[in-house]
């Protein structure tokens, strides 16, 4: 495909080509529309109904700062919620649409970034580096795998940080373009990108982290390979500034957490050292994913996934790590002879570095490729635009073409799927049967739509699955609880025997909240606040829950059920035990409101002045909306102190 001289037509069917792409996108991502809200929708967005109207600046800044993804909390993204709605619950349609429109909006940064890019390939010229863009824009606008972002609401998240991240690369390869000819003016551009990446991105989430390591992959690569790239690197002083020192800061910020990420594993299914074995397996998945775009098997639950325990167990977790590891060190040795394929290893790669690395997270989420799978998709756009080049250009253009054609219908079946809840949850469930939450997912889904059977159904798929997991036995019991239909006190003891000697599992607490929350609310029926209280202290009694966050997670769930019975007493002694196993300052909190309903207002002075709680960076972060909400309650409290003494004084 050795294209001739510039010929405007052909701008003008590139052109084209773009708005038809934007329009293939827009009419791919319609049908999920239809969609719901999800999962971790609910406690995120759903803090709109904890503020109801925002009649203050005080009740804005308070709802931005609501995030519970410490210690940023992500307050530009909470605030891109208020375009859709003022009020929970709400209309999902609205959030998935502008969802859509903000993938639309990365798109066109992911054309213009690609064709930045490729000018700095010397053997491409200038139509096929606008060939390359159109290409790699639209594989990724439509990739199936991206649907998970896009339809679900929350990951609005990961799309800002993104497009803030795109917009600080497209600044970045214009800035360094100036540098030779007006390097004040380059140093502004690239400046500038660099702060709102790293500014605008992190207060949309914090993966915007990894943006000095794409600058690193651009800079090793293809920026320092293309003709006459070498003297237009930047300055050393510039590098230490935007690149060097966000890095180190990340890295140190990481190491000094070690020990609180280590306490966070505790409520994970998995020890450190099997989610840094397993997650070269699920990097080769992802890139599998990639490069063979496909509808079934994707979606939100992937707790199926088999976790490595060694090196060779399973033996695909040291073919997975010889496989990474030799293409981060052919990316390397040959940055120079192959740029493009050495750019889009080194990009992927970096994309995942932190969320594949220690942090106490899930294994394995979709999401998290939404920018780091630019980097394949860009290689197999060059590749294609190559064959182009060669006697295989009938070959290379029928690919492409296929290509694309494979990623759209993947990409519409998924969308109709997310598109359509009734059927969602079923499909999910049937396509990961060793999942035990999308088993719960769908028997949930089914609960709700008054599908008895079905739902017991998946209840009983799960029991099957994970006969010794607590949940499953829970999860029957808040079944009921969902029908309406009467516990019967066979099944309460023998739920009571199983979780004496069940096995840990961290959603446990979670459950009995959920139980507990549709008994407040007059539901299960047969089930009382005893049979609650039992279940509680008999998996206290069970050693596999005998330490750490999961424990504290009970004495929690404990004290709010003493104080919905109205026993402050054992509230207090719960939230307490609580309270020592960690300090934080939910846990306070609570204990703080307990005491203070039980006119122990000394008690909870105390507690919120607990040094603990003040010296905890991460559990009590340092922001003046929390600092002054902390004051207002204590300068409450002190007044009732001092109303409480002139009472006294008085009678």
């Amino acid at each position: 495909m050795r294209y001739g001289s510039f010929v405007p037509h052909r701008d003008i069917l590139l052109g084209f080509g773009f708005y038809l792409c934007l329009g293939a996108t827009l009419a791919v991502y319609w049908p999920g529309l239809s969609g719901s809200f999800l999962l971790d929708d609910f406690p995120n967005i759903g803090a709109l109904g904890d503020y109801r109207y925002f009649d203050t600046g005080d009740r804005l800044i308070a709802f931005v700062l609501s995030g519970s993804a410490l210690p940023i909390c992500r307050p530009l993204s909470l605030l891109s919620f208020l375009l859709n709605d003022f009020a929970w619950p709400s209309d999902p349609e609205s959030f998935l649409y502008t969802n859509i429109l903000i993938h639309l909006l990365n798109g066109c940064l992911v054309f213009w970034f690609i064709y930045l890019l490729t000018q700095k390939i010397g053997r491409l010229t200038r139509v096929q580096s606008l060939f390359v863009s159109l290409l790699a824009a639209t594989v990724w606008l439509l990739h199936p795998l991206n649907v998970s972002t896009v339809l679900y609401v929350v990951q609005r998240m990961t799309e800002l940080s993104s497009l803030f991240m795109l917009t600080a690369l497209v600044c970045y390869l214009q800035g360094r373009h100036r540098l030779s000819r007006t390097p004040a003016a380059g140093y502004v551009l690239m400046s500038a990108g660099m702060a709102i990446g790293l500014g605008l991105g992190a207060l949309s989430k914090e993966t915007a982290a990894t943006l000095p390591l794409y600058v690193l992959a651009l800079e090793h690569t293809i920026l320092r390979s293309g003709p006459g790239n070498a003297g237009k690197r930047p300055a050393l002083p510039w590098n230490v500034a935007f690149v060097y020192l966000p890095l180190g800061a990340v890295l140190g910020w990481h190491l000094l957490r070690f020990d609180s990420y280590s306490r966070a594993y505790e409520l994970r299914p998995f020890e450190i050292g099997e989610r840094l074995l397993t997650e070269p397996r699920i990097l080769i998945d992802y890139l599998v994913n990639i490069v063979v775009p496909k509808r079934a098997g994707t979606g939100l639950f992937h707790d199926d996934f088999a976790l490595s325990s060694s090196l060779l167990d399973p033996v695909a977790t040291l073919l997975a790590v010889v496989f990474l590891a030799a293409a981060l060190i052919a990316a390397v040795r040959f940055r120079h002879q192959w740029p493009s394929a050495a750019f889009a290893a080194l990009w992927f790669l970096g994309g995942h570095a932190f969320e594949a690395g220690i942090l106490p997270l899930e294994l394995y989420f979709e999401h998290r490729n939404y920018l780091p799978m630019l980097g394949p998709v860009f290689g197999l756009a060059v590749f294609f635009v190559w064959l182009g080049t060669t006697r295989l250009r009938p070959l290379g253009t029928a690919a492409g073409a296929l290509f694309v054609l494979l990623t759209a219908a993947a990409a519409w079946q998924n969308t109709s799927l997310w598109g359509n809840p009734a059927l969602l949850g079923d499909v999910w469930a049937a396509e990961h049967p060793g999942s035990p939450r999308a088993q719960q997912f769908s028997a949930h889904q089914w609960s709700i739509r008054g599908q008895t059977e079905k739902a017991r159904e998946r209840v009983a798929r799960l029991l099957e699955l994970k006969p010794r997991a607590t949940s499953a036995h829970l999860i029957r019991v808040q079944l009921n609880c969902l029908l309406e239909e009467p516990v019967r006190r066979s099944d309460i003891e023998r739920l009571r025997k199983h979780l004496a000697r069940g096995d840990r599992d961290t959603a446990i607490p979670e459950t009995i909240q959920k139980i507990l929350n549709i008994k407040r609310g007059g539901g299960c029926p047969g089930l009382g606040y005893d049979d609650i209280e039992t279940m509680i202290t008999t998996l206290l009694g069970n050693d596999n829950f005998g330490r750490g966050r999961l424990r504290r997670n009970l004495f929690i769930v404990q004290g709010e059920l003493a104080t919905a019975r109205r026993n402050f007493d054992t509230a207090v002694r719960s939230l307490h035990a609580a309270f020592d196993i960690e300090s934080e300052l939910s846990t306070a909190l609570l204990l703080v409101n307990v005491l203070a309903s039980g006119g122990l207002y000394e008690e909870a002075l105390a507690v919120l002045e607990d040094p603990g709680i003040e010296a905890s960076g991460i559990l009590y972060p340092k922001l003046p909306s929390r600092e002054k909400t902390i004051k207002e309650l204590k300068d409450r409290i002190r007044n009732a102190i001092k109303y409480n003494q002139i009472q006294s004084e008085n009678d």
